[in-house]
């Protein structure tokens, strides 16, 4: 089975420790006319986790908690 990515961009330093706490990897870095943009991919997840990642949000919703 091939593995399936998700990707991201973002314009921002201060976002960077909290891209890499939810799993993403910083790839790549350009700097044009003096702006860097910071690219990241992780691995989708699965249906079975996305359904079980769902499903605990979900939960803790309801039950005032955060996922």
């Amino acid at each position: 089975m091939t593995t399936k990515w998700d990707y991201a961009v973002d314009t921002s330093r201060d976002l960077m420790a909290g891209r890499g706490a939810e799993g993403w990897e910083l790839v790549s870095v350009t700097v044009v006319e003096g702006v860097e943009t910071f690219y990241y991919k992780r691995p989708r997840p699965s249906i079975r986790e996305e359904i079980t990642l769902t499903q605990r949000a979900n939960v803790l919703e309801r039950k005032g908690g955060n996922a």
